[in-house]
């Protein structure tokens, strides 16, 4: 039901180079897991405190592929960003399941 920071840390070491250690750091996705999760107020068995589920998942993949290639000026829209990332480094680790 949820994905814990090891597991999303784990995750993006698969995404071919999207962890570069200049534009994206692993202390960057632990940011975005932590802001993702800064307004929750109920914690269940469902949604744990440190954890994150479906929706905020989508967020952070979001949020890291505005970094990585829109606030970097390689991309001139965020919608760019969004999809060069997924083409580039997400979708090849997902497409394996």
């Amino acid at each position: 039901m949820s994905i814990g920071p090891g597991t999303m840390t784990e995750l993006f070491h698969h995404c071919e180079n999207f962890i570069d250690g200049k534009v994206i750091k692993i202390s960057d996705i632990d940011l975005q897991l932590i802001a993702v999760n800064g307004g929750k107020r109920i914690n269940n068995y469902l949604s744990p405190d440190k954890a994150i589920i479906r929706s905020q998942f989508i967020e952070v993949l979001v949020r890291l592929s505005i970094d990585k290639y829109f606030k970097t000026k390689v991309c001139e829209t965020p919608s760019e960003a969004i999809e060069l990332a997924f083409e580039t480094h997400f979708l090849p680790f997902f497409k394996t399941f």
